[in-house]
């Protein structure tokens, strides 16, 4: 989940440069109570999965679609859009969209009973609208192409990925536990240096939050005649690479307790193998270009021949070392998994029916 976050960060911060992408900085309250609707929202979704699951898709979706109606008819009212003829068809059909988006998604919830699902699909939705980028480049631009196209397709890469792995972790999980490390090795030293080196990754990624992540280069002027000049560091828990290496880290961590069978082990090693190749690229992505302390007469004009930000590298040291380690243990559990389940498979193989 943190992966599918990170790879739509990766996504927005690298629309524009400098981008407009300013997380919990520029837009403080807006951004906030955003994020306390979708808390909302996400609840009362997994209520409405848990209620479905006891007494059925046909009566819940009565009691949802009429909530729902009662709902935009109640939002229009207060918008006060009725008065004006023109705007009220635009209204009607933005929330005659957005009742359909809820249905298509609790009615494909019911079929499959996965709430992760539904998570990835909306972080994964800033990365299907880049490619259109894709499209405008077969057919000929329509205009500027405001989107770092390298970045922001690497940055799908990794949302890919963590989609990938969260389809494929729970049915790998649930395989017969014959075909996974047995319980009894859970106490062994290699199973206990695997989880020690998975931990070691989780703290070498916590580190790398609050080291340096990208260095900073403001130049500008006043209307006055004034000029400005900044440089400084952003910690790595304002880059994409920060989060990327933690989601890392992660994996490899929930891998190492999980003990899935073969498939859920080398997916693990293959999400992180892309995440890795993806943070070669976005390990300096900003998560934010508006800074508080610099005048916002300078920062209004960035991307213009009045003002500039510029972000270069700097040693990462410690995301190195958790996107290393994290890998290292990946590969070990995969390499390790595989040999079971061949082992195993020999064995029934070779009993008599």
């Amino acid at each position: 989940g943190l992966l599918a976050l990170t790879a739509a960060a990766g996504v927005l911060g690298n629309w524009e440069r400098p981008s407009s992408f300013s997380l919990l900085t520029r837009f403080t309250s807006e951004q906030l109570t955003m994020a306390g609707t979708g808390l909302v929202w996400a609840a009362s979704i997994w209520l409405i999965v848990s209620i479905a699951r006891d007494r059925g898709w046909l009566m819940v979706s009565r009691w949802v679609g009429g909530a729902g109606l009662l709902g935009a008819a109640a939002l229009v009212l207060l918008a006060g859009v009725v008065p004006d003829l023109t705007r009220l068809p635009v209204t009607v059909w933005i929330y005659a969209m957005a009742a359909a988006a809820a249905l298509v998604l609790t009615t494909s919830l019911g079929a499959v009973g996965r709430l992760e699902l539904a998570g990835s699909a909306l972080a994964f939705a800033p990365a299907l609208i880049s490619l259109l980028t894709l499209l405008e480049a077969a057919v000929g631009m329509l205009g500027p192409q405001p989107i770092l196209v390298g970045p922001v397709m690497w940055a799908t890469v990794a949302g890919a990925a963590a989609m990938a792995l969260i389809l494929a972790s729970r049915d790998s999980i649930a395989l017969d536990r014959d075909a996974t490390v047995p319980d009894g090795n859970a106490s062994q030293p290699w199973t206990r240096l695997l989880g020690l080196g998975a931990t070691v990754a989780v703290l070498a990624a916590v580190l790398a939050l609050v080291s340096p992540g990208v260095a900073v280069s403001v130049r500008g002027g006043f209307s006055g005649g004034e000029r400005f000049a900044a440089d400084f560091v952003l910690e790595g828990a304002r880059t994409v690479g920060g989060w990327l290496v933690l989601s890392f880290a992660l994996i490899a961590l929930g891998a190492v307790h999980a003990r899935p069978a073969a498939a859920g082990s080398v997916m693990a090693l293959l999400t992180t193998a892309a995440g890795g190749a993806s943070w070669l690229v976005l390990r300096y992505t900003p998560l934010h270009t508006w800074m508080t302390w610099v005048p916002a007469e300078v920062q209004q004009d960035f991307g213009t021949e009045y003002a500039s930000i510029v972000f270069s590298e700097v040693s990462v040291i410690w995301q190195s070392a958790a996107l290393v380690i994290a890998l290292a243990v990946c590969v070990a559990l995969a390499g390790r998994a595989v040999v079971a389940s061949a082992q195993s498979r020999a064995s029934d193989e070779g009993e008599p029916s």
